[in-house]
């Protein structure tokens, strides 16, 4: 008889192509080398930094390509979205095999086989029914499916017990899928970014960090800084710094924490890390003219313009220690002329040096106040990565420690034959059977056959 070749349509080699193995180890390197890439090279900065870095003809490739943002690059994606389909496909084409292993041969309840993972005993005595009774009670015992039957003339035991452990190698591809997914929602969805509250404030947007620098994004709730801790070594280098932080939604304080730095609060699917904080000058404004004061905190180096009394203020420079502060403040009202002061943190010496002035600026508190910056990081799809972590644990052990077992034993006339047949592990098998051989009291019959090869 000559072969023919096989005529496959372009559907049957896409096919053949998902569900090969080597496939999917192209599709795993190619994970392995891009997460690398994204591991290795700076993500979503800016482009003088990679210029810095790489130089001008590497930045451009890079960029060509996606590397500088590759968990939203569209290879990227592709790799993971094609290897869904390679471990769906894996799987669908190996299920009708392992359907007829567990449920479609047992129903014929005959054990046939060849190799290590097949057993066959065979023994004369003349005791058969004493032995097979004895043979049904031990192992029923440890088989939840036993059952004794006849044949015509020829007596019966089936036992089989964990048919599905054909089917926890699925537990594993179920776990990669979620745990892809996972990725795969985190890197369309997710963020990190910046989010700056002051010390008794409340915000409810967050900076979002994109390869076209920050944008400025809202969040399903709001965050409130309760107390802000500063602490200095005696050289003034900052030493420790607190936020006690209160998530707010719907109106209502859900959750609070204490957060420093490498202790984050986690909230959903964000994760709030203590990463910087700022310095602001409590200044009080005093207008001769109406009698009024004016309160505010103000940064170094950004510059606020006041309705009441109507002028513009810049604190060019500030510098705090444990029991004082000092700070030079420029201030211009309507006419645009610029003036300066030099606030020593000694309120009547402060007043005395601007009796001259319209407008008299002192600090309002001893102490600065603060401004807590938080690196905010948003993971939507860490539930399915989590899941897919358990999952992965659970079908690893599974897939290793449980097997299908299957003993078929007939009895005929003064024979006794037992075939057995397991799905892996056939070394803790054979123990399992010859112990109950033993049991049964079978040892002292006389072996006919004995194969496990």
């Amino acid at each position: 008889m000559s072969n023919q070749p096989t005529n496959n349509t372009f559907a049957d080699k896409i096919w053949q192509l998902f569900t090969s193995v080597k496939f999917t180890i192209v599709l795993l390197t190619l994970w392995l080398l891009g997460s690398v890439a994204g591991t290795l090279i700076l993500q979503n900065a800016t482009p003088p930094q990679y210029v810095k870095l790489y130089g001008t003809t590497w930045s451009n490739v890079f960029f060509r390509f996606g590397f500088f943002d590759v968990y939203h690059s569209t290879w990227y994606s592709l790799i993971l979205l094609l290897l869904i389909l390679n471990i769906t496909a894996c799987t669908l084409n190996t299920y009708k095999a392992k359907y007829a292993l567990a449920f479609t041969q047992p129903k014929r309840r005959s054990v046939k086989g060849v190799g290590k993972l097949f057993l066959n005993y065979s023994f004369e005595t003349e005791n058969v029914s004493k032995h097979l009774d004895k043979l049904f009670k031990i192992i029923s015992k440890r088989y939840v499916h036993t059952e004794s039957f006849e044949e015509g003339s020829v007596k019966r035991i089936y036992a089989q017990k964990q048919p599905l452990a054909h089917f926890m190698v699925y537990f594993v591809h179920l776990s990669l899928i979620l745990i892809i997914l996972g990725g795969m929602i985190t890197g369309f969805f997710g963020f990190e970014g910046i989010m700056e509250i002051p010390e008794k404030g409340e915000v409810d947007y967050v900076f979002k960090k994109t390869e076209r620098g920050y944008v400025r994004e809202s969040v399903p709730f709001s965050v409130r800084c309760d107390e802000f801790t500063f602490q200095k070594f005696e050289s003034g280098m900052p030493k420790d710094y607190v936020s006690k932080l209160t998530i707010i939604e719907n109106g209502k304080d859900v959750y609070s924490q204490r957060i420093e730095v490498n202790d984050p609060l986690a909230y959903k699917a964000y994760n709030f890390y203590q990463s910087t904080y700022r310095e602001l000058a409590p200044l009080s404004i005093f207008d001769k003219k109406t009698n009024k004061t004016t309160n505010v905190n103000l940064p170094v180096g950004e510059r606020q313009s006041l309705r009441d009394p109507a002028i513009t203020l810049a604190v060019e420079a500030l510098q705090s220690g444990k029991s004082n502060m000092m700070a030079s403040v420029a201030w211009a009202d309507m006419s645009g002329q610029v003036n300066r002061v030099m606030l020593s943190g000694n309120s009547e010496q402060d007043k005395q040096m601007q009796a001259n002035n319209p407008y008299v600026i002192t600090f309002s508190k001893p102490q600065p106040a603060y401004i807590t910056g938080l690196l905010i990081s948003s993971d939507p799809g860490v539930w399915l990565v989590w899941l897919g972590s358990f999952l992965m644990v659970v079908g690893l052990y599974l897939t290793f420690y449980s097997s299908h077992r299957r003993i078929s034993i007939t009895a005929s006339g003064t024979n006794i034959s037992i075939a057995a047949l397991t799905s892996k592990n056939p070394i803790a098998f054979k123990r399992e059977l010859e112990k109950f051989i033993k049991e049964a009291e079978l040892e002292s019959s006389t072996p006919v056959a004995e194969e496990s090869k």
